[in-house]
């Protein structure tokens, strides 16, 4: 069993505030609800009788998140209207500043590029060594194996029957047709050579692209900070226009709009008699022409009409 927490949600919230913040996160009413926190802790500590005051988010109601939804969207079109009519920024600038983001880009990648082909290259010469000495023993071995005598090809078995049966010892008459036929002994040989050889590519491999996922990784981190930097400075090519729009458009005029629009709009009854107004003259030949209709089907069919064919 666990005992209950104090403030719990308090404390969470209080550590979600410091994740945020951390991460780049902003979330406008888990600060204000924090700082109003501190404010009445504040206060009771220097005040014992002021009674505790729960601060707590107040959860919007449907209608009203609909209606904010609604100015919200409100504002962005009628900003989008606005905003070509403003002064807009030089094209010339825009384009020079763009150039400029774009071959800093470029020349980031092309260091993290190089940075990461010197490292491959750092790490193949420090295994060269291991490769020269691997091909070396290698041919020695083949050449030896070559010309060796019957016996030699006995002790050289025997001593590598581990090697030779890929780390199981091989058994007494595997050993003796090694022995006895050369060709077979000098290709498993070579097929264990070539095994040690992608053996070592692979680890070289392996250290390679630990190193240069580890610099790409870096790249990415840096990349970022890069276009975040890039997209507030093309920001304040505009920011006195989007400031100038901010204030022209605001909640109050878009409310105001969509009052108007809704005062503008007749009742359904006016539309529907707009529609079918019998006066028109369109509709009056409508009407005398269905008219004549019903009267020569009943005409023909003088029998049938009982109300529910017309």
């Amino acid at each position: 069993m666990t005992a209950a927490l104090k403030y719990s949600k308090e404390r969470l919230s209080r550590w979600a505030e410091a994740y945020e913040k951390e991460h780049g996160i902003h979330i406008e009413q888990r600060i204000r609800n924090n700082q109003r926190r501190k404010e009445v802790s504040s206060a009771r500590e220097q005040d014992p009788s002021i009674p505790f005051e729960p601060v707590k988010n107040k959860q919007t109601a449907r209608k009203d998140w609909i209606e904010q939804q609604e100015i919200l969207d409100r504002m962005k079109e009628l900003r989008s209207e606005i905003r070509p009519t403003l002064q807009q920024p030089s094209p010339q600038d825009r384009k020079i500043l763009a150039m400029h983001h774009r071959a800093e880009r470029d020349a980031y990648y092309q260091n993290a590029r190089g940075a990461v082909q010197r490292a491959c290259s750092a790490v193949f010469t420090r295994r060269r060594p291991q490769w020269r000495d691997l091909y070396r023993v290698h041919k020695k071995e083949s050449a030896r194996l070559r010309e060796a005598h019957p016996f030699e090809r006995a002790v050289y078995v025997y001593t590598q029957r581990n090697r030779l049966g890929n780390g199981k010892p091989l058994t007494v008459r595997q050993m003796f047709n090694l022995i006895i036929k050369p060709d077979r002994l000098l290709n498993r040989v070579e097929t264990i050579q070539a095994q040690e050889r992608a053996s070592l590519a692979r680890s070289e491999k392996t250290e390679k692209k630990q190193v240069s996922d580890r610099l790409w990784q870096n790249y990415k981190a840096g990349i970022e900070k890069i276009r975040e930097r890039q997209k507030t400075e093309r920001f304040a090519l505009v920011s006195e226009r989007e400031a100038t729009l901010r204030s022209i458009v605001t909640p109050e005029l878009a409310k105001e709009k969509i009052i108007a629009e809704r005062q503008m709009v007749s009742s359904p009854s006016q539309q529907f008699g707009k529609a079918v107004d019998a006066h028109k003259e369109g509709h009056v030949r409508e009407v005398e022409k269905i008219k004549r209709q019903m009267e020569e089907w009943r005409r023909r069919n003088q029998d049938r009409d009982f109300g529910r064919e017309m």
